[in-house]
């Protein structure tokens, strides 16, 4: 195979080499042997071959015992990069191709380093090749770090995934008991089954309130487990942005008024209307005006901005409240999975730490933005960016 190699490129590169080959300018052999690279030096038209010392190093060899020439060097290479290799000279020499490529070559000790080699051509007035001439470096050390990398990231992935079929799966099969549970309760509380006693009424809504916020959770988990996988589709419509925010700011009355917290909007005239998935754009309301309310003071203001930006035809929401802020070294955080502000405030409100992490991916999804502005003590205010017009036709 290899003498197979030699004889398709021996037409561009002349006689064959030989070995007793020194460079006349002693200066230049000294910068030569001096390199931490190997350096290789083809004189083409005489056809002999030129190795500094640094090279040799990297087969393991001493100049007495291996010759330079064409064919010695294919050998030295891996099966596998030898046609390549090939490609990648044959292009440099007919068409003067930017010749650079990574190799695999033989050790004397058998092993196989792998090696950055690059190098230019002299050429005659009519474009043929005299003279090539370039670098090979050691990057063995590099490459055994990138497919290290590589190696852990595919593992990463691999676990992932299964981390993420594992939570749609163990969602699913925790939805279905968790409903039974709300549901009996509810029938419980509002006395379908007789009537209870005060202590019977305070634990059976006590019941009815934990499996509500389990299964805040088991959705949350769902939700990120399908936008993981993929899974998550987009149904957009044409929504009314002040019709969608009168009736589901109504789903927050009773927490609002628990809170003592006051929650108000102004729209822009100019953003009447957005395309958009009208159930995900509830859930990205429901996630920031819940936390705003939930971490907010006593006699506290949320209010809600939106407007359409001034550079791009996109939606801009600016959800701000007087609540206990976030100091800047948690904002990083912020939107990371399973991350909690670590605050004994904010831990009252128990949860997965994925609200915002699922906010952050259908927002993205809709080919948004999100971020957030907070000085600890004075509110936060978080923001986020949504195209007024989807690329997905509006359904009817």
């Amino acid at each position: 195979m290899v003498k197979s190699m030699v004889k398709q490129i021996q037409p561009l590169i002349g006689g064959p080499s030989r070995h007793n080959f020194f460079l006349n300018e002693e200066h230049y052999k000294l910068v030569l042997e001096g390199s931490q690279d190997g350096i290789w030096d083809w004189d083409i038209v005489q056809g002999v071959s030129y190795w500094n010392d640094r090279f040799y190093e990297l087969i393991g060899c001493a100049r007495s015992e291996f010759l330079p020439t064409t064919d010695n060097f294919l050998n030295l290479i891996h099966p596998d990069d030898r046609e390549r290799f090939l490609h990648h000279l044959t292009a440099h020499l007919k068409y003067n191709k930017k010749y650079e490529i990574e190799l695999r070559i033989r050790h004397a000790s058998g092993k196989y380093l792998y090696i950055y080699t690059r190098g230019k051509s002299l050429r005659d007035k009519e474009g043929n090749v005299l003279r090539m001439a370039g670098t090979a470096t050691d990057i063995t050390e590099r490459k055994q770090i990138e497919l290290e990398l590589e190696q852990a990231r595919a593992t990463a992935e691999l676990a992932n995934k299964k981390k993420s079929q594992f939570l749609a799966n163990v969602s699913h099969e925790l939805r279905t008991p968790l409903n039974a549970v709300i549901g009996y309760s509810e029938m419980l509380e509002n006395g379908m089954a007789g009537e209870l006693t005060e202590k019977q009424q305070k634990y059976i809504h006590n019941v009815a309130v934990s499996s509500r916020h389990l299964l805040d959770m088991v959705n949350e988990l769902l939700d990120l487990s399908k936008i993981e996988a993929g899974k998550v589709q987009l149904h957009v419509e044409k929504i009314h942005i002040q019709t969608l925010l009168d009736e589901y700011l109504m789903t927050f009355e009773k927490l609002m008024k628990d809170k003592q917290v006051t929650v108000s909007y102004t729209i822009d005239p100019d953003v009447d209307y957005i395309e958009a998935d009208p159930i995900r754009m509830r859930q990205i309301f429901l996630n920031l005006v819940t936390n705003g309310i939930k971490f907010n003071r006593p006699d506290g203001t949320l209010h809600i901005r939106i407007f359409k930006a001034a550079d791009q035809d996109a939606m801009v929401c600016e959800i701000e409240d007087t609540g206990i802020g976030i100091s800047e070294d948690k904002i990083p955080e912020l939107f990371s999975e399973f991350y909690q502000v670590d605050n004994s405030y904010a831990r009252q409100y128990e949860g997965t730490g994925l609200g915002l992490a699922v906010t952050k991916r259908l927002v993205e999804l809709h080919g948004g933005t999100i971020w957030v502005k907070s000085r600890l003590g004075e509110g936060s205010t978080f923001i986020f960016t949504l195209p007024l017009l989807h690329s997905v036709p509006c359904s009817d």
